[in-house]
């Protein structure tokens, strides 16, 4: 396997060429979740708004240079959770963690979570350490450095507190098609307490991209589309992309012109033709599908030879 990366350059031909111009707004990779505390931003009785509503009438920011991931004092101070690409997007789930810190540093006094009609889930004891939680919208998230959670903490000593993969071992986004695609958050912020903070700006979406068995790095999962290869959303790089596995593809079984989803090898153990430039069944060059569910096991074990 040989892995290359396309240039800048070919990268925005590829993407300006032919009728997919607009950028993909379900296309999460490369996204990441930063900390923002706005100066000034003190925690009182919550406004009739709400919380999110204020940050975004009055402290919105619109650039990952305008983050602020440090507070200099201990009063109750507000800082928000933000989800951002290079680009808007638009999103229905989130799931994250709090990262390894003394809460007796610094103490969550109260959060809550944006987003219309939302409902959440949260793993341990929520906003403590090394705990998480999940956010399903009802409505769409839509935009850039948009606010999904507030907290409103007090400090006692020097702290950071990052942001984190949830106990599940996850941390990123889910968009709205269905089925639904998740993608894993490139960089996570985390705030500083009386020391500086970590940021986490959006970057290019190069993503691994699977060219027959080969791995190339494009700009998301539509260039990849349109090099004719297959999309590792959850890789960065090409090191685990595992391309050289032969890729799944129509196989018209001769007997019957069933169209099944195998690789070249099981195809040609059950007789079958494989078309590898056909990656579906409802538009493969099968005379007919299986009428009927039908698991790989099951046709394994059918047309396997007897011992």
């Amino acid at each position: 396997m040989r892995s290359v990366a396309i240039s800048g350059w070919a990268a925005l031909a590829l993407l300006a060429a032919g009728p997919g111009t607009k950028a993909d707004m379900s296309d999460l990779a490369a996204g990441v979740l930063l900390v923002h505390a706005p100066p000034g931003l003190e925690y009182s009785a919550a406004p009739a708004e709400g919380w999110c509503a204020r940050y975004l009438d009055q402290h919105a920011i619109a650039g990952c240079e305008d983050a602020v991931q440090r507070i200099d004092d201990g009063e109750s101070r507000l800082w928000f959770v933000l989800a951002a690409w290079e680009e808007p997007k638009t999103w229905m789930r989130v799931e994250l963690g709090l990262g390894l810190y003394d809460p007796s540093d610094y103490v969550i006094d109260r959060w809550g979570v944006c987003g219309s009609g939302v409902v959440f889930a949260t793993v341990c004891d929520w906003p403590a350490p090394n705990c998480g939680i999940t956010i399903q919208a009802s409505t769409a998230w839509s935009g850039n450095y948009v606010p999904l959670l507030w907290f409103a903490g007090t400090a006692y000593a020097a702290a950071l507190v990052p942001l984190a993969e949830s106990p599940f071992g996850y941390a990123g986004f889910q968009n709205a098609l269905d089925p639904p695609e998740a993608w894993p958050a490139r960089r996570l912020g985390a705030l500083g307490v009386f020391r500086d903070g970590v940021a986490a700006c959006p970057e290019e979406a190069l993503i691994a991209c699977c060219v027959d068995l080969d791995c190339v790095l494009a700009p998301g999962r539509q260039a990849c589309l349109d090099l004719g290869g297959v999309p590792r959303p959850d890789e960065y790089d090409c090191l685990y992309a595992h391309c050289s596995v032969p890729p799944t593809a129509v196989c018209c079984l001769s007997f019957s012109g069933s169209c099944l989803l195998v690789d070249d090898y099981d195809c040609h153990f059950m007789g079958g033709t494989w078309h590898p430039a056909f990656r579906d069944c409802s538009t493969g060059p099968c005379p007919q599908t299986p009428a009927g569910p039908t698991t790989w096991g099951q046709l394994k074990r059918l047309y396997q030879p007897a011992p």
